[in-house]
């Protein structure tokens, strides 16, 4: 019997990323870089292609790329917000 991620009761790295960056939205912000790439893709397709059931490589880097920015961007905001701590 093959061992899946499932199977062992882990989940994908991407659905890991996904819960810990909070799915809603990054699927929706996934989305939004698709479509203004031209490329056709559902919500569910982007939840699929998080989970490991379906490969689409375009969805794929396109979901890790908005991850990164997500966090670059919630780095900076702790960053100013312990600036201003300091300076208070």
């Amino acid at each position: 019997m093959e061992n899946t991620e499932k199977e062992k009761g882990k989940l994908a790295p991407l659905q890991q990323l996904s819960r810990k960056l909070g799915r809603n939205t990054l699927v929706a912000d996934t989305l939004v870089r698709l479509r203004d790439n031209g490329v056709k893709a559902s919500p569910s397709m982007v939840y699929k292609v998080v989970a490991g059931y379906v490969y689409r490589e375009d969805i794929a880097t396109t979901f890790m790329q908005v991850a990164q920015e997500e966090i670059a961007r919630r780095k900076l905001l702790d960053d100013r917000a312990r600036q201003l701590i300091a300076e208070a």
